[in-house]
């Protein structure tokens, strides 16, 4: 900025007087005068010399043509920029003030003629005026800055100036600028400086007065909300658009297999305060702080079993669930079978199921843990030797299903050595005679005529009760029999009319 007085410059004379005369700018024109009389002195005692270098080595000569090019150009390019110096640089042929290819054929004798045009300059602007010991009729320069010289410089994307209400600033003042508060710096100035341009008009400058570039630069702050963990209330992280925490990201949570949800939002979403939660991404309204899903067990998630009691041939393929056993001689045996019952449970529980007394196990699982299945839960093996994933710390992404895990119900059958040693009759009459021929032998678990596919039948069976004491044996029975103890006749009669009767023995000490 310029004041209404004319700018003047005094210069002391051969005489010791002042010479005082209008100008635009006249340091400048002695600094880059100096400049090129360096270079020119430089060049004048390089080819001075008896002997150089570059007269048998040519790189030699690149090297010192390109010391003294770059020498002259940062020297004329760290002058500020003034309107004198820059009509005299533009009298030079392929000179454009951007770029350096006017320095490229640049010689002493350029050099020498840059020198002269110069100092040619200066005499052009100074209009000196000799004073004779008179005082100048005009003040030295007086100057005031320009209260609002640069306006405010265009904000880059998302940023903002550091000030709440910043306001144009005079020449030589700063501004500063930072990133939006979900944004984070990247590169660039953050403080511009108020200077001049070419033409003198206001310009923007870094604050060592060089160019303003580049200017500031504000990345999307991908981490402005807290990481959410990888379970929440038995609710996972289902998706997340985009795949990062900044502000205007959303997020879906989803109960894990073997949960239901009870309460809660199941969407979220990143603001500029943190998370929020909200019933439907449509929702304006989002909640502070986040309400975030809440899920339970299921009740019943792995279904129970029922269990069954069958009675059949050792070798029948109609008892479902038993290993069926290939033996010539199983068809002298029957077989009391029972599968045990299992309850429902939740994802996780391990249940134990063991045979009832005088049963062994026949097939199936013991233990029995509640895991995932196609369809919802599913009774799974459990073995000890194989890593469990069923805790609510463990995403299900790892969990994997094999077919081999699943259970089989578990099968119990009766101890051969509990059943019962029967000698049957193909006929009725041959209950108490010798009928070696057409009589057969086989073991039953129990007397059990209601299915026996004989009319007629002896058993014989050994008794050994828990505890030693007195008992009453009882035979309920349609027809005739007769009860031995140790070849001794207990028990003889025979029920009157069509429905079975109860006989009781005399107390037996056991």
């Amino acid at each position: 900025p310029r004041s209404q007085v004319e700018q003047r410059t005094a210069l002391c004379g051969g005489l010791g007087q002042f010479q005082v005369g209008i100008s635009r700018v006249s340091r400048d024109l002695i600094r880059a005068t100096n400049l090129v009389q360096d270079v020119l002195d430089e060049l004048e005692s390089y080819w001075a010399m008896d002997t150089r270098e570059s007269d048998t080595n040519w790189r030699a000569l690149m090297q010192f043509e390109y010391r003294w090019r770059s020498e002259l150009e940062r020297g004329l390019e760290g002058l500020p920029d003034g309107s004198a110096v820059q009509e005299v640089l533009f009298q030079i042929p392929n000179y454009d003030g951007v770029t350096d290819k006017w320095l490229a054929v640049f010689t002493m004798e350029d050099v020498r003629n840059l020198k002269r045009m110069l100092e040619e300059k200066q005499l052009e602007m100074l209009d000196l005026v000799e004073q004779q010991g008179q005082q100048s009729p005009l003040p030295l320069l007086d100057c005031d800055r320009t209260p609002s010289w640069c306006p405010l410089p265009k904000l880059p994307p998302n940023s903002q100036f550091t000030t709440t209400s910043p306001t144009p600033v005079a020449l030589g003042e700063e501004i500063s600028m930072e990133c939006h508060p979900h944004y984070v710096y990247d590169l660039g100035l953050q403080t511009l400086m108020c200077g001049n341009s070419i033409n003198g008009s206001s310009q923007w400058l870094a604050p060592d007065g060089s160019q303003a570039r580049p200017e500031i630069s504000c990345t999307l702050n991908r981490s402005w909300c807290p990481e959410l963990p990888s379970l929440i209330n038995h609710a996972a992280v289902v998706s997340m658009m985009p795949l990062h925490r900044a502000v205007d990201t959303e997020v879906r949570f989803a109960c894990r297999r073997g949960f239901q949800a009870t309460a809660g939002h199941a969407f979220g979403r990143c603001s500029v305060d943190g998370w929020c939660s909200m019933a439907d991404p449509s929702d304006p309204t989002c909640v502070t702080p986040p309400d975030w899903l809440r899920c339970e067990a299921i009740p019943a998630y792995c279904p129970p079993w029922s269990g069954y009691n069958f009675s059949e041939p050792y070798n029948s393929s109609s008892a479902p669930k038993v290993v069926r056993v290939v033996d010539p001689l199983a068809h002298v045996f029957l077989r009391e079978v029972r599968q045990l019952p299992l309850p429902s449970g939740l994802l996780g529980d391990v249940v134990t199921v063991t045979c009832p007394s005088e049963f062994s196990r026949a097939s199936g699982d013991t233990r029995f843990r509640c895991g995932h299945g196609l369809n919802g839960g599913q009774w799974q093996r459990e073995v000890a030797s194989v890593p469990q994933y069923n805790d609510n710390s463990t995403p299900d992404a790892i969990l994997h299903l094999v077919d081999e895990a699943t259970a089989e119900p578990l099968v119990c059958e009766l101890e051969t050595m509990k059943g019962v040693r029967r000698k049957y009759y193909d006929r009725l009459p041959g209950l108490f005679r010798n009928h070696s021929d057409s009589a057969g032998y086989d073991v039953v678990p129990y007397i059990n005529q209601f299915q026996s596919p004989y009319d007629a039948a002896q058993f014989e069976a050994y008794l050994r009760p828990k505890l030693a004491g007195n008992y009453t044996l009882s035979i309920e029975v349609l027809g005739s029999f007769v009860l031995t103890w140790e070849k001794e006749i207990l028990l003889a009669g025979r029920s009157q009319g069509l429905f079975p009767e109860l006989f009781n023995t005399s107390e037996l000490e056991l």
